[in-house]
């Protein structure tokens, strides 16, 4: 997010193997052996977006478990004031990025044009941005 309160979603490349061209939010990775998460997060956030960050601008929000999948995801808020022409995407993986207001990524986050999650997961991802907003 940033301190306007719009949050910045990603359109996946088009050569990418899972989802091509769909949009979805841009830090979301699988954790590798020996990293923590705050680690692995600041090196993709650099690889995929060319923004250095560190590990106090992250905060941790919540841990969410999805039992069906074995999945078990931490959830970080990353602050950035950056204008969209500051990101620097890695086009393998990334083919755009922009920023959004609540109600924009709302409509978005609902719609095909974005990465398939359970109506469990979108409801509970709506309200931690939303309890997040003006904070």
């Amino acid at each position: 997010m940033n301190s306007k309160n719009e949050i910045l979603v990603q359109k996946r490349a088009a050569c990418k193997k899972n989802h091509p061209n769909k949009r979805c939010m841009w830090a979301s990775w699988h954790v590798h052996a020996g990293e923590t998460i705050v680690e692995w997060a600041m090196r993709e956030v650099y690889e995929e977006l060319g923004i250095k960050t560190k590990e106090s601008d992250y905060k941790f929000i919540y841990e969410y478990i999805v039992d069906e999948t074995w999945e078990i995801a931490q959830i970080y808020l990353l602050k950035l004031d950056l204008d969209i022409n500051e990101f620097k995407v890695q086009k393998e993986e990334v083919s755009e990025v922009k920023w959004l207001s609540y109600d924009e990524f709302k409509e978005l986050f609902n719609s095909e044009d974005f990465v398939e999650h359970s109506d469990e997961y979108r409801e509970f991802t709506l309200n931690i941005l939303k309890e997040n907003f003006t904070k």
